[in-house]
C-alpha cells in the first residue's frame, strides 16, 4: 500500500477526486457575492415613463417632457445606465394597451415586453421662481421597478435651488430648465448612492430568524424591507428565474450581516435572495413616526409616565446612534486654503453627562466601514462632554493641522483619555481609560469624502444612583452616590451616525493676468486667466471697483468647467470702464452637488464659493474726446 501511494499516478488521482468533491461547493459559496458584483457592475437597461408635472405653479406637459429629458441625461451620464428611446417606449404602452400613470403591474409589463432590467417613474413635485434673485428652485422625485423581482427597490428624492443672478435678464423658461437639469441631476445621484447589491440568506434559525451577507458596510439599517426572491427552474423557457416569495423585516444589523424576521409571505429559506425594498420619503418619515408613536405607546402602558421619566433620566439610550448634521467647506477669507467643517445638530443624545468623547471617520465612499481598534478611517478624536456652541457640536478637519503625517508614516497619533468615577464601597475611584491610536492624513485637493461619527459613552452607574451634569472627566467626591447594587459597566462606543456630505475638497483658483498692481489695462475688454481648482466644476468671476471687494460689483460672470486646466475669459464691458481707476477681481470655485462653502468662524454663513485672493488692476487713461 505504501508503494502505492508512492506512485505519481495514483497522488494525481487522489487530488482530482479530491477536486472534484469540493470544487462545487466552492462555486456554489462564490456564486452569490460573484453574481451581486456583476449586477453591480454592468450597465442596466431602462425604460423611462414620462415624468408628472405636480407643480401649482407651473403646471403643464411641456416641464414635464423637459424633467423627462434631463433625468433621461443625467441616467446616461451616470454610465451605470441605458436609457431605451421614448419612441420605443410609447410603442410598448399603446402595444400592452396601457395608460398612464402605471402602477408596479403595468410597469412591469411594459418591462418585460421591451426586455429591459427596469423600469423607472417619477413626478415633478414643486418649481418656483424668484424674480428678485433670477433664480428656480425645483424638487424632483423618481423610482425604479427591478423587472425580474416585480418590484420597486430604488429611487430618490432631490431638491435644487440654482445659481442667483441679481440684476440680469433671464426668463423664467431659462430658470426652470437649468433647475430641472440640476434636480435631475442631484436626483439620479441620490439614487445611485442608495444602490444597493444583492444580498443571500446564509442561517435560518430554530424560530425562523434569517441571518443574511449584508451589513452596515453596504449601507443596512434597522427597519429596512427586503424582498425574498428564490431561484426556479422554469423548463418550458429553460431559464433560472427568481420568484417573490415575500418579505422580511431587519431587526439587528453587524458590520457584515445582519438578522431579519419574516414581514408577509411564507418566510424565507436558506440560499434565498434577498433585496433591499425602496421606501419613498413620505413612507420613510411616516412609517418612522408609526414606530415612534407605539414605542411611546408601549412604554406608557408598561411603565407610566414616571418610569418613562426615570428611564430616560437613567440614561438607558445611551448606545443610541451618534446624530447626524451636514459638513461643509469652509474658508475665512479669500485666497486661503479651506477646510472641511462639520455641524452636528443636538448632540445631546446620549445626554451631555454620559458623552467621553467623539470619533470622526472620514473615508472616500457614502457608506465606509468604520473601523475603530485599529484607526485606518479615524481622522480625530475628541474627549470630554463640551458642545462648543451650544446646542451645535462643531469640528474642523484642517489640512494644516500640526499633528497630520503623510499617508503611511510609520508613528501613529496617540490619544487617551481617563474618566472617573466615584465608588462608594472601595471607597475612592473607579478609572475607565480610552486609548486609540491612528494616523492623521490630509485631505487631497479634487477627491471627495464623507464623514461618520461614533460617540464614546461614560461607564454606566446603576440606576439608583444619581450622576451630576458635568460629573465625568474630573475628579470629584460625590457624596450624594448611594451604594450601588453592582459595579458600573464597561464603556462602549455607539454605532456610527450616518454618512455626512458628500464634501469635495479642492484648493482656491489661481490667478495669472491681470497681475496685481497692473497699470494701463483697456477700459473696453480685458481677458482674465486663472488657473483651475482641481475638484471644482463651477466658478464665478467678479469684478469690482475700488481697491477691495467691499466696493461695488461691476461684473460678475458664472462658468462650467469643461476639463481645462485654465481658463481665458475676454470680458467686453458695455459701458466703457472709468480710466485712470482702481479695479479689484476675484475668482470664486465649488463643486456641484456638494453643499455650498461657507465663510467664518465656526459655522459661518453660506458665501457660495471658495475665493481666489484678491486681485488689483488700473485702467489706461481714456481717450480725449473728440475736437469739436
Amino acid at each position: 500500500m505504501d508503494r502505492l501511494y508512492r506512485r505519481r499516478s495514483v497522488k494525481a488521482l487522489t487530488y482530482f477526486v479530491i477536486a472534484a468533491l469540493i470544487l462545487p461547493y466552492c462555486s456554489f459559496l462564490a456564486t452569490p457575492r460573484a453574481e451581486a458584483q456583476a449586477t453591480e457592475g454592468r450597465v442596466l437597461t431602462i425604460a423611462l415613463l414620462p415624468l408628472t408635472n405636480k407643480s401649482r405653479k407651473y403646471p403643464g406637459e411641456a416641464r414635464a417632457r423637459a424633467a423627462t429629458d434631463a433625468i433621461a441625461i443625467a441616467l446616461e451620464a451616470s454610465e451605470r445606465y441605458q436609457v431605451v428611446p421614448v419612441r420605443e417606449v410609447e410603442a410598448a404602452l399603446q402595444g400592452q394597451g396601457l395608460r398612464l400613470p402605471l402602477d408596479e403591474v403595468g410597469m412591469t409589463r411594459v418591462g418585460r415586453a421591451l426586455g429591459v432590467d427596469g423600469v423607472m417613474r417619477g413626478w415633478v413635485t414643486r418649481i418656483e421662481v424668484n424674480s428678485k434673485a433670477n433664480n428656480a428652485t425645483v424638487a424632483m422625485r423618481i423610482e425604479l421597478l427591478d423587472v425580474e423581482a416585480e418590484t420597486i427597490l430604488n429611487g430618490g428624492a432631490a431638491e435644487r435651488t440654482t445659481v442667483a443672478r441679481p440684476g440680469i435678464t433671464v426668463t423664467d423658461d431659462e430658470l426652470i430648465n437649468e433647475g430641472l437639469r440640476e434636480a435631475a441631476q442631484r436626483v439620479v445621484d441620490d439614487m445611485i448612492t442608495r444602490r444597493i447589491v444583492q444580498g443571500t440568506v446564509l442561517i435560518i434559525n430554530e424560530v425562523g430568524d434569517s441571518t443574511i451577507n449584508l451589513g452596515t458596510q453596504e449601507g443596512i439599517e434597522v427597519g429596512q424591507t427586503l424582498l425574498v426572491l428564490r431561484p426556479e427552474y422554469r423548463p418550458d423557457t429553460k431559464e433560472i428565474v427568481k420568484r417573490k416569495i415575500g418579505t422580511l423585516r431587519i431587526v439587528e444589523v453587524d458590520p457584515h450581516q445582519c438578522t431579519a424576521v419574516r414581514h408577509t409571505g411564507p418566510g424565507a429559506r436558506r440560499e434565498d435572495f434577498v433585496r433591499v425594498m425602496y421606501e419613498p420619503p413620505k413612507v420613510a418619515r411616516e412609517t418612522r413616526a408609526r414606530k415612534t408613536r407605539k414605542k411611546g405607546l408601549r412604554l406608557i402602558l408598561a411603565l407610566g409616565v414616571f418610569a418613562a421619566a426615570f428611564a430616560l433620566a437613567t440614561g438607558r439610550h445611551r448606545n443610541t446612534r451618534a446624530a447626524g448634521g451636514t459638513v461643509f467647506l469652509s474658508q475665512f477669507r479669500d485666497g486661503e486654503v479651506p477646510s472641511v467643517r462639520m455641524v452636528i445638530k443636538n448632540p445631546a443624545i446620549p445626554r451631555k453627562e454620559e458623552i467621553a468623547g467623539r470619533v470622526m471617520h472620514r473615508g472616500e465612499y457614502r457608506y465606509f466601514p468604520v473601523d475603530f481598534i485599529g484607526g485606518t478611517t479615524i481622522r480625530d478624536v475628541l474627549g470630554g462632554p463640551g458642545h462648543p456652541g451650544g446646542n451645535e457640536l462643531i469640528w474642523e478637519d484642517n489640512p494644516n493641522d500640526p499633528r497630520m503625517v503623510p499617508p503611511g508614516a510609520p508613528t501613529p497619533y496617540n490619544w487617551n483619555n481617563e474618566i472617573d468615577y466615584f465608588d462608594p464601597e472601595a471607597p475612592g475611584f473607579t478609572t475607565i481609560s480610552f486609548d486609540v491610536d491612528f494616523t492623521i492624513t490630509p485631505v487631497v485637493p479634487g477627491r471627495t469624502y464623507f464623514y461618520r461619527l461614533q460617540n464614546l459613552t461614560a461607564p454606566q452607574p446603576p440606576p439608583n444612583i444619581e450622576i451630576p451634569r458635568g460629573a465625568f472627566g474630573r475628579r470629584s467626591r460625590l457624596a450624594q452616590l448611594r451604594q450601588p447594587n453592582s459595579p458600573p459597566g464597561p464603556a462602549s462606543v455607539s454605532p456610527p451616525s450616518k454618512p455626512f456630505g458628500p464634501v469635495t475638497f479642492f484648493l482656491p483658483p489661481v490667478l495669472q493676468s491681470p497681475a496685481g498692481g497692473f497699470t494701463g489695462a483697456d477700459p473696453q475688454s480685458i481677458e482674465f486667466v486663472w488657473n483651475a481648482s482641481e475638484g471644482a466644476d463651477e466658478y464665478v468671476l467678479e469684478v469690482f471697483q475700488g481697491f477691495s471687494t467691499t466696493g461695488p460689483r461691476i461684473f460678475s460672470r458664472t462658468l462650467r468647467a469643461t476639463g481645462q486646466t485654465q481658463f481665458r475669459e475676454l470680458v467686453d464691458f458695455s459701458p466703457d470702464l472709468p480710466g485712470e481707476t482702481v479695479f479689484t477681481w476675484r475668482v470664486g470655485a465649488r463643486k456641484i452637488g456638494d453643499e455650498l462653502p461657507r465663510r467664518g468662524p465656526n459655522v459661518g454663513s453660506k458665501i457660495g464659493w471658495i475665493f481666489s485672493e484678491d486681485r488689483n488692476f488700473i485702467t489706461a487713461p481714456a481717450p480725449p474726446p473728440p475736437p469739436t
